[in-house]
């Protein structure tokens, strides 16, 4: 990455290696950022919805403005509370996303000491040659230079919240809190309702507990928002869902697995981005 850094910078003008983008991550801790990747397109939908356009939401924001808000309107239900609460700037809402990012790093070195450390002295197998205060270092350190972890801080993404509530609900399920993690799950479902899969499993392998927490952490998001919303904002959705699942992009940036494969199998150039 840092070798060819220089050459990368000429074509796309932004940190591109996991350094690179952990320093800018550092240097916000200092001064927030005012990047905006989902704070922007979220803010726009808020404003859509309280405005005389809220029954076209995603017509008038995804399909005619060209504006990425591919989120469902139960992501906005925080974001809502934020904005009443006078934290809706972008300075804001990107130092919340900096204390995630911190959460979740510390989150995972937790991890690390359950499964090498702590959990294994609890049921009696330890990890000859590993020790628990170095793995969770490596944790913690591994957190810092995941690339898609950083540059969701760094450019303003809510996706560090989905970090941080799915590396919880890890920790809660290797401590044999099923509920905890469902609910978890839940709430990482009101902006990615992708992760509902994972409901589909518990229900498939019987995790009635893990399941029961995943509607616990879901349902009361989703009413509040059918009531300030509206019924027509969450069908429209479901257009989005079915031309995102048409189209896939090859943008480097993009570490999901329709990025990754598209980058693999198009010949567009993956440095350059391609607006819809």
């Amino acid at each position: 990455g840092w070798a060819y850094a220089g050459i990368l910078g000429d074509v796309v003008p932004v940190a591109l290696t996991n350094f690179d983008s952990l320093f800018v991550l550092l240097a916000s801790m200092l001064h927030s950022s005012i990047r905006a990747d989902s704070w922007g397109p979220m803010l726009q939908a808020l404003r859509v919805l309280h405005g005389p356009d809220r029954d076209t939401l995603y017509q008038a924001l995804f399909f005619t403005g060209h504006v990425r808000f591919q989120y469902p309107p139960t992501s906005l239900v925080s974001l809502d509370l934020l904005s009443a609460l006078g934290f809706a700037s972008f300075r804001a809402l990107n130092a919340i996303n900096l204390v995630a990012f911190l959460l979740n790093a510390g989150a995972v070195g937790f991890l690390m000491w359950l499964l090498f450390g702590g959990r294994g002295r609890t049921v009696g197998c330890g990890y000859p040659g590993l020790h628990p205060g170095g793995m969770v270092a490596i944790g913690v350190a591994a957190a810092f230079v995941f690339y898609p972890d950083v540059r969701a801080d760094v450019l303003g993404q809510i996706q560090v919240w989905i970090d941080l509530l799915f590396t919880s609900a890890v920790i809660g399920w290797l401590l044999g809190r099923r509920l905890f993690a469902g609910i978890l799950i839940g709430l990482a479902c009101t902006i990615k309702p992708q992760f509902g899969l994972l409901l589909l499993w518990g229900l498939l392998w019987t995790e009635w507990a893990f399941s029961c927490g995943v509607l616990a952490g879901l349902a009361p998001v989703a009413i509040v928002s059918l009531f300030r919303y509206g019924l027509k904002a969450h069908l429209d959705y479901l257009n989005v869902l079915a031309f995102l699942s048409r189209h896939g992009e090859s943008f480097f940036a993009n570490n999901s697995v329709n990025g990754i494969l598209n980058g693999y199998v198009l010949s567009t150039n993956s440095l350059y981005w391609y607006s819809l």
